[in-house]
């Protein structure tokens, strides 16, 4: 399979420079992609019956046209096989992410986006045929051409599909007019992957460097704030084979059309000229900080300090559920004080 690079693209979206220094993990906590991808290769070439003088004097001849006409001549064809599936899907994933507010400038790095586990799209493969009306002997069939003849192959499911980040996405906030909230919008490139199986078939989407635009909202707060991002953006490029690229020949036994009921043997000589990859991807996900579990963290903001304690003597006593119960007795008592003191400064 042809791989898409997207260089003339990617040179002008691929940023300099590094990131903030500093770059915390934070982790997707809920996110949508919706997606709509297609293959298509494009071959052409002809058929004609295995019918030989010698040989298979019994053989299949094909005749252009409706009437007249004798001996055995190819016959012009094209088939394209289109490999196409879409829908949408839950991700996980994570990436790293710098914030100075008082400079207002951020970076994202780092960016990895998955397809959640148990998730699938359906992906289906068929073959598009055109050809010229032409008519069979042994056995006599007619068929009328001049119209595309879809052909379904297989049925399957991509069941897993990646965004990667490639380089660094820097770029500056900007004030919304909501207190603590800032706007973003980041020139990035992403990686895109997918994979599946088709009929009994492993299938795989060629690769492509995807430039996107990372738009959104970031809010700061005391417990680490939250990121929504998203990007909408397609591509459509194709690759033609200069020369094209000679297939084996196919024998087919071709069911007749009119009359129905028999087969011609044919043989299918075949050129690929062509590949061309269309795709659509629309992505929102929602983000926090991947904060550590510290033991005797009763505030959630990954460290453990004075803030801690306060919490500790303000659940003193019988207490279910409370964030500094840390040995689960549903008593915040003298164990639990243990617990911050040991973790003191982490």
């Amino acid at each position: 399979m042809s791989s898409f690079h997207l260089n003339g693209h990617a040179a002008v979206f691929l940023l300099t420079g590094s990131a903030l220094a500093g770059s915390d993990a934070w982790v997707i906590e809920s996110g949508d992609v919706s997606v709509q991808s297609q293959t298509t290769v494009a071959t052409a070439g002809t058929l004609v019956g295995d019918w030989d003088a010698e040989l298979n004097p019994g053989g299949t001849q094909t005749i252009p046209g409706l009437f007249g006409g004798s001996g055995n001549n190819p016959i012009a064809l094209s088939l394209d096989q289109v490999n196409a599936g879409g829908g949408s899907f839950a991700v996980t994933g994570d990436f790293g992410l710098n914030v100075d507010t008082e400079l207002q400038l951020i970076s994202v790095e780092s960016m990895a986006i998955e397809m959640a586990a148990g998730s699938s799209i359906p992906f289906d493969s068929s073959v598009v045929m055109l050809y010229e009306t032409f008519r069979s002997v042994s056995p006599d069939s007619l068929y009328i051409g001049g119209f595309e003849v879809p052909v379904p192959l297989a049925s399957g499911q991509l069941d897993a599909w990646s965004f990667s980040q490639v380089g660094i996405a820097n770029g500056a906030l900007v004030e919304t007019g909501v207190v603590d909230e800032w706007a973003f919008a980041l020139p990035a490139t992403l990686a895109i992957a997918a994979s599946g199986v088709v009929g009994e078939s492993p299938v795989a989407l060629p690769p492509v460097l995807l430039p996107v635009l990372l738009t959104g909202t970031y809010i700061d707060s005391d417990d680490g704030g939250s990121i929504v991002i998203q990007f909408d953006d397609s591509v459509d490029e194709t690759e033609v084979f200069d020369p094209p690229t000679s297939l084996p020949d196919v024998p087919l036994p071709l069911p007749t059309i009119l009359p129905p009921g028999s087969a011609a043997n044919v043989v299918l000589s075949m050129m690929s000229d062509s590949i061309a990859f269309q795709l659509g991807a629309s992505v929102q996900i929602s983000a926090a900080p991947d904060v550590l579990d510290v033991p005797g963290d009763a505030t959630g903001d990954g460290m453990v300090g004075v803030d801690d304690l306060l919490a500790l003597i303000s659940q003193w006593g019988p207490c279910s559920g409370c964030s500094a119960d840390f040995n689960g007795d549903d008593m915040v008592g003298v164990d639990d004080l243990l617990t911050i003191l040991e973790s003191w400064g982490l």
